[in-house]
């Protein structure tokens, strides 16, 4: 349930955006429809002023119609920021567009395929904004009583399953789902982050790695909140392309320590 502290806060800022969500659009035309229908059902129980920050990939002109469309059907509490590459940048880079694009004070990662129910996804907004301590809150699906996620034959969620344990057995003090692409930050720590990002080494669909290497990114209080994953893959999801990009991640990564490490002499 939404706190009353919530509630009041909403209320007495109502001339700005309460939460920017993010999402990358490629291959998810046949999606937008029902993703915006639940998520103004979803708002609509709330007195929330929200902006939908949508990176449209260069060439994706169904993606492009569909959205442009919807943003004509919208209300007063929301707004829709629409915003096109004009080259392929992958869905990691588009999301550091999308999140440097966004004026709300709380954003969130969204996917068009939902695989994270927006009731869960919500969870994450509002420790955000109520726990004034806290930078960053972050998915984690393996602490989700019966979430498909444990057993799903996803090609996208064994890929992550995989590179999790990979990434987990680097350093197992981290962030226990790495992976997980659910997550919601402060634009002040964003701020913090942004510059450190090696945009050059960014590829793909995965923008949590690139996070978790900032310096500054450690020294922010991150909590980890239990969500649920259907296991559903985006259409824009290519296994074997993510697959070799978070190997050259871990080789990189790999690399990098043995490098840090003071030679025995």
């Amino acid at each position: 349930m939404i706190s009353l502290l919530l509630i009041v806060w909403m209320e007495t800022t109502v001339s700005t955006p309460h939460c920017s969500l993010i999402i990358y659009l490629a291959k998810d035309a046949d999606l937008l429809k029902t993703f915006m229908r639940d998520l103004r059902s979803f708002f609509g129980k709330f007195p929330v002023n929200y902006e939908v920050i949508a990176i449209v990939e260069k060439g994706a002109k169904l993606s492009l119609q569909a959205i442009t469309e919807e943003s004509a059907l919208s209300s007063e509490k929301e707004r829709i920021v629409i915003k096109q590459n004009t080259k392929k940048l992958g869905r990691a880079k588009s999301l550091i567009r999308g999140l440097s694009e966004a004026t709300a004070p709380a954003m969130l990662i969204v996917n068009a395929e939902m695989a994270s129910p927006l009731g869960d996804v919500f969870k994450l907004w509002q420790h955000l904004i109520t726990e004034e301590q806290v930078d960053i809150t972050w998915g984690n699906r393996y602490s989700k009583k019966d979430s498909p996620f444990m057993t799903s034959a996803s090609p996208r969620v064994r890929t992550e399953h995989f590179f999790n344990n990979i990434m987990r057995s680097k350093e197992p003090e981290a962030i226990q789902d790495p992976l997980c692409e659910v997550l919601a930050i402060k634009k002040t720590a964003w701020q913090k982050i942004y510059h450190e990002i090696s945009l050059g080494a960014v590829r793909g669909w995965y923008l949590s790695p690139a996070l978790q290497r900032c310096p500054s990114f450690h020294k922010l209080n991150v909590i980890e909140v239990p969500i649920f994953d259907s296991g559903a893959m985006s259409h824009s999801y290519s296994t074997w392309i993510e697959r070799w990009h978070l190997m050259r991640q871990a080789n990189a990564q790999s690399d990098s320590a043995e490098k840090t490490q003071t030679p025995n002499v």
